[in-house]
């Protein structure tokens, strides 16, 4: 119910606002569907299915979290958002849950359509890696 209620506000916002100016932003048609990122002792791969997320639902962009040596980090901390890049929409939270040692789930609902990304921010025991995830919306 949360999601949605903060999904009817934004959208709510971009009506009253009337609309937002796009300044930019570099995303192929087809959106990513994979990147990584290491960095103090954690590399953070994230991936997503292809064809874009749809509007309005949960949509799933899942991640694995490993040490140096590659093996799966179970004791962190994730905070992701979604925002729209050169957009003045705010910062939409997002859930995440672990599923398997090191793997987790992002659940993703873009309010609308267009280019949008994942801010994610792992940490474990002491260490933190931040990246943008970018993917469509459609």
């Amino acid at each position: 119910m949360t999601k949605w209620l903060i999904a009817l506000i934004c959208s709510a916002g971009l009506l009253v606002v009337g609309g937002c100016g796009d300044f930019g932003g570099k995303l192929s048609d087809e959106g990513e569907t994979s990147a990584s990122a290491s960095g103090a002792g954690l590399r953070l791969d994230v991936r997503s299915e292809p064809g874009g997320a749809a509007v309005m639902e949960e949509n799933i962009i899942r991640l694995t979290v490993q040490d140096e040596s590659g093996n799966p980090v179970e004791t962190i901390t994730i905070e992701a958002y979604l925002v729209m890049p050169g957009m003045f929409c705010g910062r939409i939270p997002a859930e995440t849950r672990e599923v398997a040692p090191g793997q987790y789930e992002l659940l993703a609902v873009p309010v609308m359509p267009g280019k949008w990304q994942a801010e994610i921010a792992v940490c474990s025991d002491g260490n933190s890696l931040t990246t943008a995830y970018a993917f469509k919306a459609v």
